[in-house]
């Protein structure tokens, strides 16, 4: 299993998905994931 390389113009704890277009925070204290919703880029 590899995983994705992390996009360099986002934190390492703030992911995009392609499939849902939307953006998830994960806290890196518990690695719970948060749905941020579709919002803009510069808003994430």
């Amino acid at each position: 299993m590899s995983r994705k390389k992390y996009d360099a113009n986002l934190p390492r704890n703030l992911t995009y998905r392609k499939a849902s277009k939307s953006f998830f925070w994960r806290n890196p204290l518990t690695d719970k994931e948060f749905p941020l919703g579709q919002i803009a880029r510069r808003d994430a």
